[in-house]
């Protein structure tokens, strides 16, 4: 997955905030401070930073969010057991009301998908929300 143009653009207006000295480029100090305004607690790019190495870094970031790993991620830490199943009560809390939310029929036709029934494989959840984008 690719940023989307709106994103693209948006990320340009924020580095061009930053960029006080139109040098192209950010100092560390400004660097960090414009993560922290992104939500971020640090970057992980050397100084200077140039415009074109923070896209690429927020392509990477992108498009790894949009792999599922992130989410799949976040339903390990809910996973107890580590078995790679979480219980349907929680799984339809997470999607309802963290990140991009669902509607419950959403999430519960999406349980339905693979296998239903009180414990959920996040995994396979997550690789058919995949699908579905």
């Amino acid at each position: 997955d690719q940023l989307s143009q709106e994103q693209t653009q948006e990320y340009k207006e924020v580095f061009d905030y930053f960029d006080k000295e139109k040098k192209g480029s950010l100092s560390q100090e400004d660097y960090k401070l414009m993560m922290r305004a992104l939500g971020e607690d640090n970057g992980s790019l050397p100084a200077p930073v140039s415009y074109n190495s923070f896209l690429q870094e927020r392509q990477e970031l992108w498009a790894k969010q949009q792999s599922g790993d992130v989410v799949k991620h976040a339903f390990a830490v809910m996973d107890r057991n580590g078995d790679g199943y979480v219980s349907a009560k929680d799984m339809i809390y997470f999607l309802t009301n963290i990140g991009e939310v669902m509607t419950q029929q959403e999430v519960q036709s999406l349980i339905a998908e693979v296998g239903g029934g009180d414990q959920v494989d996040y995994n396979a959840l997550v690789d058919t929300m995949q699908k579905k984008k």
